[in-house]
């Protein structure tokens, strides 16, 4: 396999020693294209059809360290309007450089709210088992 080529292949994904997800139908990825997270691409070079291995890759190569940039507070008076204010561990839209995007709520203290806009998996490392099906 070389970038450029078409990959079908399964996996199941472990973080923290916990099943995290894993593919409920092949996917199929252009070698080269940035469709995975670097490390688990890497994995894929050179595998041929039938062959699986596990994957180990370090935040570095998955989805980033944690940001502490990525790490916003509001006041809390700012959710009234919505849903009430939220709780730690839910999940709200914010802003982020001016998008939307959305966070992780980290705390509720003081009259403020603590949210964090890394991706999930930042500052995880991921182990992958793959299992290549095809490759054209």
């Amino acid at each position: 396999m070389r970038a450029g080529s078409r990959v079908r292949f399964d996996y199941a994904l472990t973080v923290d020693g916990k099943p995290f997800e894993s593919s409920s139908a092949p996917l199929d990825i252009v070698e080269g294209s940035g469709e995975v997270v670097p490390g688990l691409e890497e994995a894929l070079m050179g595998m041929r059809p039938g062959e699986s291995k596990r994957a180990i890759v370090p935040p570095e190569k998955g989805y980033g360290p944690i940001d502490p940039a990525k790490m916003k507070s509001m006041p809390a008076s700012a959710f009234k309007d919505a849903n009430g204010i939220p709780k730690p561990g839910m999940t709200v839209e914010g802003f982020e450089n001016g998008a939307v995007a959305s966070a992780r709520v980290v705390s509720v203290a003081g009259g403020r709210v603590a949210m964090d806009f890394n991706p999930p998996l930042a500052g995880k490392t991921l182990d992958f088992e793959i299992r290549v099906l095809g490759v054209r």
